[in-house]
């Protein structure tokens, strides 16, 4: 926090609240007014523009007393606060006692905060995510748009602001939630590291705003665990060895499975060749498959309402997986007018080494009920897209595991 006398008057790091309190003990509180997280300045004659001029108001110490008193009657007493501290990501940050940790499943890939509303029967939620993300900071609030998109989601706002001096990237989103009016923040950190901060903020549009400030607040507490800042993305590998946190993250399924050496490869086999090079698609028993084109597969199942339209694709001189996979659910929910419920599985290896990532959907069509699955098979330089669907099946518990069967069994091999 600081402040300097001028004619314009510049305070960092305040929240709408403080500079109430600011402007009550100021002698001149109209100068303050408040901008984004975290953010403070006062409007001049000329804008929104910060000057150092000389005084003709209050004097710096007078400023910082402001600052100070409203700071002390805002500060939360010891016991109404709780420090989080992620020793995998360096970072820590303070927030009221009243969150709550909820008990991770199997299917959360983040650590999620049940934050009480004042007036909502549905507890707001904090989810803080760690993500490998290292591209361009526009082409992740692109990923961010197409996302919600996908989800029938209405984008209001995405902007970037700069937090521990790197860029805080925002998207911020509304959506109807069984019938209630909810809204979303998602933030990424674009610090360097081999893993950054992901975090998504929900609360009901009634409460969004007390939420919003509740985090706001709690972010603004936000530092590293070694006292450096931290600095900004950049593309290239980081150099020197990689301090090791204080205590063990946790372990991820997948870092398990890795350690697997022995991948199981199903008797059924497709020799396709895709961008010059040959390849073999290895499918689970029973199977059976029609070449569409040089890298398109349709593959089916006795019992299996409909086909799933296999696409393979390299990495080295196509879309990335994560943005192949984007514009292809996209695709897929232009059937959708309604999706009432996403299942995102858990990212896992399956039996033949491939990385593999499920969504599922179900939702309403034109003709009525109606449901999908789109899935990615990565494996060394190559990737397979699975997308089926259709209306809602009778069985869908039955569909849904021959689906599974040949997700959790699909490998690239690769041919000499």
């Amino acid at each position: 926090m600081s402040a300097v006398c001028t004619r314009c008057v510049y305070v960092s790091g305040c929240t709408p609240r403080l500079l109430q309190l600011v402007a009550i003990f100021s002698p001149s509180p109209n100068m303050l007014r408040s901008d984004g997280l975290g953010t403070a300045q006062c409007r001049t004659r000329t804008g929104t523009k910060t000057q150092i001029l000389p005084s003709r108001h209050n004097t710096c110490t007078g400023m910082s007393i402001c600052v100070f008193l409203a700071a002390l009657i805002l500060s939360p007493r010891p016991a109404d606060v709780t420090t989080f501290t992620d020793p995998y990501l360096g970072l820590t940050f303070s927030h009221p006692n009243t969150w709550k940790l909820k008990p991770k499943g199997k299917r959360d890939v983040g650590l999620t905060f049940l934050i009480p509303g004042n007036g909502s029967a549905q507890s707001s939620s904090l989810e803080i995510i760690r993500t490998s993300f290292q591209s361009a900071p526009e082409l992740w609030q692109t990923i961010q748009l197409r996302a919600n998109e996908q989800m029938k989601r209405t984008v209001r706002r995405q902007w970037e602001q700069e937090l521990l001096g790197v860029p805080l990237l925002l998207t911020q989103a509304e959506f109807d939630r069984d019938g209630t009016q909810c809204q979303s923040l998602t933030g990424l950190l674009y610090a360097k590291g081999p893993q950054k901060l992901l975090f998504r903020l929900i609360a009901t549009s009634s409460e969004f705003d007390n939420v919003k400030y509740q985090f706001q607040s709690a972010l603004e507490t936000l530092r590293t665990t070694d006292g450096a800042l931290p600095k900004v993305e950049d593309g290239t590998q980081l150099t020197g060895p990689v301090a090791k946190p204080t205590l063990a993250p946790v372990k991820h399924a997948l870092t398990d499975q890795l350690k697997t050496k022995k991948w199981v490869f199903g008797p059924v086999h497709s020799d396709l060749t895709v961008s010059t090079r040959q390849i073999t698609i290895s499918l689970p028993l029973g199977w059976k498959y029609e070449k569409i084109d040089a890298h398109t597969l349709s593959l089916s199942k006795e019992g299996l309402m409909g086909p799933v339209v296999a696409k393979i694709f390299t990495t080295l001189d196509s879309d990335s997986p994560v943005v192949a996979l984007a514009k292809e659910s996209a695709l897929t929910l232009e059937g959708f007018d309604v999706v009432e419920i996403r299942d995102d599985v858990t990212p896992y290896v399956n039996r033949a080494g491939a990385g593999v990532t499920e969504t599922w959907r179900k939702g309403k069509g034109k003709t009525g009920p109606i449901w999908s699955l789109n899935s990615l098979a990565l494996q060394g330089d190559w990737y397979v897209l699975l997308s089926c669907g259709g209306n809602a099946p009778q069985n869908p518990d039955s569909q849904r595991a021959v689906l599974k069967e040949l997700v959790g069994t699909i490998g690239v091999e690769q041919r000499p």
